[in-house]
């Protein structure tokens, strides 16, 4: 196998690499057809300057896909096979191409407040799964979130996850880290920190805190609050506080709390919605240019039982109908 992966190779006679996806510090990601079977899937393989010195990196994918295994979620990515090609390990798993969350800074606030609420539900789910079983994802960020076909967001990379309380220093990536986990310790509630750190950085574009230097972000986790966040609604911002409290014992109680409180909020803010667009007026404007038509079409009715209307699709009959209604 080549040094460097490239699109249209085959792995094992089955796999073939269609295009890259995206790398990170010990993996590539790329979007391959299962041969066998004619799948789409995700693969992700290690890379070539890591694989053949770097036993903790195997550690790491081949605990990643233990656990994706063991918990199937629908916040969270089905894995199906774990191989390896001339020594270098790789897995293979759904593959999620949908739009990136990020493109919620592209909606209007009222529909980004709404679609910020149901992917804070739908992490805090996944998230919720793997707490039950005592596991810590440590790297929740806006680039380890997809979405699958059906427009649902999954919590990718489980690279960097370990078991409640294991030792293992700081992991994940500064300005989504907890404050507590920079220095080692994370439970499940530096979990909740990251999700609030992700919620902001997805509404506002930047994490709440961002330094140059690793001292200086500590220095302002520690003594810092974040911006408040324009035109976030109320509630929704109340939810993003807590979930960035510097006391993990005065953020939600639990990954379950977030779920049922993003619900409430996505419900209210789904009826704002629905009573302004039922208070804005109809725009329907008069007929213009078809009113031999329409006199055709109103003396037709008044002499006919039924009245057909043909015409190619796109012609306009509906409206003409709506029009003779009317009338």
């Amino acid at each position: 196998m080549q040094t460097k992966l490239a699109a249209a190779e085959i792995l094992n006679g089955r796999w073939r690499l269609d295009r890259r996806l995206g790398a990170g510090a010990d993996a590539t990601l790329f979007a391959a057809t299962d041969l066998g079977d004619g799948r789409r899937v995700a693969l992700k393989v290690l890379h070539a300057s890591i694989f053949q010195g770097d036993d903790g990196a195997r550690q790491r994918l081949r605990w990643e896909f233990a656990v994706r295994a063991a918990i199937e979620h629908p916040h969270l990515v089905r894995v199906f096979d774990l191989d390896s090609a001339d020594g270098r390990p790789f897995f293979t798993c759904e593959l999620c191409d949908g739009p990136a969350p990020t493109r919620l800074t592209a909606l209007p606030p009222p529909e980004r407040a709404r679609a910020l609420c149901q992917l804070l539900g739908e992490v805090a789910s996944a998230l919720e799964a793997l707490h039950r079983r005592g596991l810590v994802h440590r790297d929740v960020k806006p680039s380890n979130l997809l979405t699958d076909d059906a427009g649902r967001t999954r919590l990718g990379d489980l690279g960097l996850s370990s078991l409640r309380g294991a030792a293992g220093g700081a992991r994940g990536t500064p300005g989504f880290l907890a404050p507590e986990a920079l220095f080692g310790s994370a439970d499940a509630r530096a979990d909740l920190w990251s999700l609030g750190a992700t919620a902001y950085a997805l509404w506002s574009g930047a994490p709440p805190f961002a330094a140059a230097r690793l001292d200086e972000l500590v220095r302002a986790l520690q003594s810092s609050r974040p911006a408040p966040l324009a035109d976030l609604p109320a509630g929704l911002a109340a939810l993003v506080d807590r979930l960035l409290a510097r006391d993990p014992a005065a953020r939600p109680s639990s990954a379950r709390a977030v779920v049922d409180e993003a619900r409430r909020l996505g419900a209210r803010l789904e009826g704002t919605l629905d009573s302004a667009r039922a208070a804005l007026p109809l725009c329907n404007p008069a007929l213009s240019g078809r009113e031999h038509e329409l006199a055709t079409l109103l003396a037709a009715i008044g002499t006919a039982r039924v009245v057909l209307l043909e015409g190619a699709p796109g012609a306009g009959k509906s409206r003409l109908a709506d029009e003779a209604r009317r009338a």
